[in-house]
């Protein structure tokens, strides 16, 4: 699995507080987020593709934030920016926290 933005693909920056409409996550290949007009979501950090490929091989399944910050090796602080950024990115309803973590509510493939 690649966690690089493939070159050539379109990318669009998504605006701070934007609305959102995520079709799917795709994992084979380029970690990628595909809006419902198809244009791909610019994820330029690579740990936001990380923990985005992380929640969604377990979709819809609330994972731990002690899991995610051991698994990408960073503190619970940063891991809590590189959720509020990817939120920022993907929209509330799409990256959700429940009691006990957080969870991808969208399609992968």
């Amino acid at each position: 699995m690649s966690l690089d933005q493939p070159g050539g693909a379109p990318a669009v920056p998504i605006q701070r507080g934007a609305s959102i409409a995520v079709r799917h996550v795709r994992l084979l290949g380029p970690v990628q987020v595909i809006r419902v007009d198809g244009t791909i979501i610019d994820l330029p950090s690579q740990t936001q593709r990380r923990l985005l490929a992380m929640l969604a091989v377990s979709p819809g399944r609330t994972l731990r934030p002690e899991f995610l910050s051991d698994r990408l090796g960073v503190s619970d602080g940063a891991l809590r920016k590189t959720v509020g950024r990817l939120r920022a990115q993907l929209g509330i309803h799409v990256l959700v926290t429940d009691a006990g973590g957080y969870r991808l509510t969208c399609a992968v493939d």
